[in-house]
C-alpha cells in the first residue's frame, strides 16, 4: 500500500512523511554499491589480472571505500522510515533517527523563511528551542499544506523573509519552463556520459568504465522519473499562496 505524504493520525494532529526520493536513492545506493564493492574486493583479493602488488591491502581499501557508500544508502533508508513531522494546532514535533524536537507554536518568537536548500526551509525559534524544517523533503502537496498552515497560524509580525521566499518559489510559467530546460540538459549530459563510458568498457579500457556507465544510466532514469512526477503534480496556478 502506498504511503500518503501527509496523513491524519488523530483529530488534532497531522503527520508529514518524507517524499519517496530518500527511499529510492537509499535502495539504489545499497544495491549498486554492494555490487560494485563486492566485485572490486573480489578482483583485488584474488588479483584476477595480476595488477595488484598487495592484493589484501587493495581489497581492504576497496571494501572500506564502497562500504561507506552502502552505509550512506542504509542511512537514507533509515531516515525515510524514521522521520516524521507531527503538526497540530499548537505544536510541531520533529522525529529523526537520533533525536526528537518539539516546539509549541505559542512560544515561537520568530519564523524565518529561508530560500535554501533546494525548495526552501523554515526555522522556528522560541523559548522551547529551534526547529528547522527542509520543505523540499516533502511531496509538493504536503509542502504547500505545511506552508499554508504556518502562514495562517503564526502572527505576521513574527515571520521573517516571507516576501523573498514567495518570490523565489512562486510557480510561474517562466520558472516551470526554465526547470524543464535544465532537466532536459541534465538528461542529455548523463545519457551521453553513459554511452561514452560504455564505449570505453567495450573497447577494453577497464571494468571501472562499466560502473561509470551504470551510474550515469541510473541518473538518467532518476531525472526522467523526477520530471514525470513534476509534470503530474504541476498546478495551473501559483503554488505558494500569498
Amino acid at each position: 500500500m502506498s504511503r500518503l505524504a501527509a496523513e491524519k493520525i488523530e483529530p488534532q494532529a497531522t503527520v508529514y512523511r518524507l517524499a519517496p526520493k530518500f527511499k529510492y536513492v537509499g535502495i539504489a545506493c545499497v544495491l549498486l554499491f554492494s555490487v560494485f564493492g563486492g566485485w572490486s574486493v573480489y578482483v583485488a583479493y584474488f588479483n584476477v589480472d595480476g595488477s595488484f602488488s598487495r592484493p589484501i591491502l587493495a581489497a581492504t581499501i576497496s571494501g572500506v571505500f564502497w562500504s561507506c557508500w552502502v552505509l550512506l544508502g542504509c542511512w537514507l533508508i533509515a531516515y525515510d522510515i524514521r522521520y516524521r513531522l507531527f503538526v497540530s494546532i499548537d505544536s510541531l514535533k520533529q522525529q529523526g533517527i537520533l533525536f526528537n524536537k518539539t516546539i509549541a507554536l505559542r512560544t515561537v518568537d520568530q519564523a524565518t523563511w529561508r530560500r535554501f536548500p533546494g525548495r526552501g526551509s523554515v526555522r522556528l525559534s522560541g523559548a522551547d528551542g529551534k526547529i528547522s524544517v527542509d520543505l523540499g523533503n516533502f511531496r509538493p502537496e504536503a509542502r504547500e499544506k505545511l506552508i499554508t498552515f504556518l502562514r495562517t497560524e503564526l502572527p505576521e509580525g513574527k515571520q521573517v523573509g516571507w516576501s523573498k521566499f514567495r518570490q523565489q518559489f512562486a510557480d510561474t510559467s517562466q520558472r516551470r519552463a526554465k526547470a524543464k530546460r535544465v532537466t532536459s540538459l541534465l538528461l542529455v549530459f548523463f545519457a551521453l556520459h553513459s554511452v561514452f563510458f560504455l564505449a570505453l568498457w567495450c573497447l577494453n579500457y577497464g571494468n571501472e568504465y562499466l560502473m561509470f556507465a551504470a551510474i550515469n544510466a541510473a541518473m538518467v532514469g532518476y531525472m526522467y522519473s523526477k520530471a514525470r512526477r513534476r509534470n503530474a503534480d504541476q498546478p495551473e496556478a501559483e503554488q505558494v499562496s500569498k
